[in-house]
């Protein structure tokens, strides 16, 4: 909820979109015309605030708006009455940065399907078996979509929306030891990029790029698979082994560097990997590697 005391502008990202603060209280506002002639220091108009996101330390002002910058309102609106869902059926908090990538991700999904393309999710069976609630909710928010822009999704996105409700449940059920947590992710993820860049020497990857951001959103949720799983990783299925032996084939550069990294995750977290999760990984490196510079 926004409070109806002064926010002050710090920073106007464009005539929408702003990062304000309100004593020690600072967040990114949505709002039609907010930053429009603005400086930093201008009050903000309170009643024109639509949308109020509070940064977090994996999720810091500035990567947070300009993502939000290239979302369309409408879109972010629908991923938030699908995180008020999620709360209900799922007895769960969902904080802003999870409404933010499930509206990122919402984005994505709609725009593979104007393509024509589906990709399978090698999760749908760990989805299912152990987070019921999840899965219903994913199904539910696929017709919610469906009903609100007008465009069908395939099945296998209600186990992608499903995991952003996992992750959240996640966070809420280890805020005790939150800040360890942050830490081993934190140090994890600057090992992954380090992996990566090692392996591309000619290559700059912009760590602070929207790809980025997206590859790390990917990588926490492998992260915390990998960090609360016990025992072996399942097999793949037949069809995600094609698609293992597709991208091998299409981006085999990708490809050898997601093994590389797996291989590294499985030695610090003492875990295995399974071969769909590397397929994925290659596919984000791959989007990576291909991103604007």
């Amino acid at each position: 909820m926004v409070s109806n005391t002064a926010w002050k502008i710090i920073q106007v990202f464009n005539n929408n979109v702003v990062l304000a603060e309100n004593g020690s209280d600072r967040a990114v506002l949505l709002g039609r015309g907010l930053g429009f002639g603005r400086a930093p220091g201008a009050a903000v108009q309170v009643d024109s605030i639509q949308e109020y996101f509070r940064p977090t330390v994996m999720q810091p002002p500035e990567q947070l708006a300009r993502l939000i910058t290239e979302l369309n309102p409408a879109i972010i609106a629908l991923a938030r009455e699908l995180a008020e869902t999620a709360e209900f059926m799922c007895d769960v908090d969902i904080p802003d940065s999870t409404v933010v990538a499930m509206a990122d991700h919402i984005r994505f999904a709609i725009d593979r399907a104007a393509q024509g393309i589906s990709l399978p999710n090698p999760l749908r069976w760990e989805v299912s078996q152990f987070y019921p609630r999840e899965f219903a909710f994913g199904h539910k928010a696929l017709a919610h979509i469906k009903n609100s822009a007008q465009v069908s999704l395939p099945e296998d996105e209600a186990v992608s929306l499903a995991l952003h409700v996992v992750n959240a449940q996640f966070a809420q059920n280890n805020r005790q030891d939150s800040m360890a947590r942050t830490a081993q992710l934190t140090t994890l993820l600057t090992k992954v990029f380090d992996v990566v860049e090692a392996a591309l020497p000619d290559q700059h990857i912009d760590r602070d790029s929207m790809t980025a951001a997206r590859f790390i959103t990917h990588l926490r949720f492998l992260l915390q698979r990998l960090i609360g799983r016990e025992g072996k990783a399942h097999e793949a299925e037949k069809g995600l082994i094609s698609l293992s032996s597709k991208v091998a084939d299409e981006y085999p550069v990708s490809f050898s560097i997601a093994g590389k990294v797996i291989m590294m995750l499985q030695l610090e977290l003492d875990t295995t990997c399974s071969e769909d999760e590397a397929v994925y990984l290659a596919l984000h490196i791959a989007r990576l590697m291909t991103s604007p510079r």
